[in-house]
């Protein structure tokens, strides 16, 4: 069973390196595509205008990349933590799942706003989180009692 935990944890992490991939290949191509670029090489480079902001959904997905640092650094240390202890192995695509699910929802929402549901979906995120760091230290003190 801890097989399990290590290989939901693998897939999360895998899914959450696409997601990147794919937040910085949109924005590659909707920065190209709008020609307004925040730095003047860029601008020379590809042919465009310095103009600072950016083109909306540029800023969009910038702000996604910076959300994503407030939590999927816990989330990968945390989820290690998990895997390392063998914590329950059938909650592990619980907590992974739902974590990667809010941080593609989120992402996805910067894109599309609504609100409140970028909110909630953040707030799915979180509570995710916070369930599997009570989760880590639960396994964690009850390894090191004799």
């Amino acid at each position: 069973m801890p097989r399990l935990s290590a290989i939901s944890y693998v897939v999360a992490v895998a899914l959450l390196f696409a997601k990147l991939l794919v937040v910085i290949t949109l924005q590659g191509q909707r920065r190209k595509a709008s020609g307004r670029f925040r730095y003047p090489e860029d601008a020379r480079a590809w042919s465009g205008e310095v103009a600072a902001p950016e083109a909306d959904d540029v800023e969009r997905l910038q702000a996604a990349l910076r959300n994503d640092q407030e939590t999927v650094p816990y989330f990968l240390a945390l989820g290690a933590g998990y895997v390392a202890l063998g914590a329950s192995p059938l909650a592990a695509p619980v907590y992974f799942g739902a974590f990667v699910l809010s941080r593609i929802g989120h992402g996805l929402l910067m894109l599309r706003p609504r609100q409140p549901l970028r909110t909630q979906v953040f707030g799915l995120g979180v509570l995710t989180l916070l369930a599997l760091t009570i989760h880590v230290l639960v396994a964690a003190l009850g390894a090191s009692t004799p």
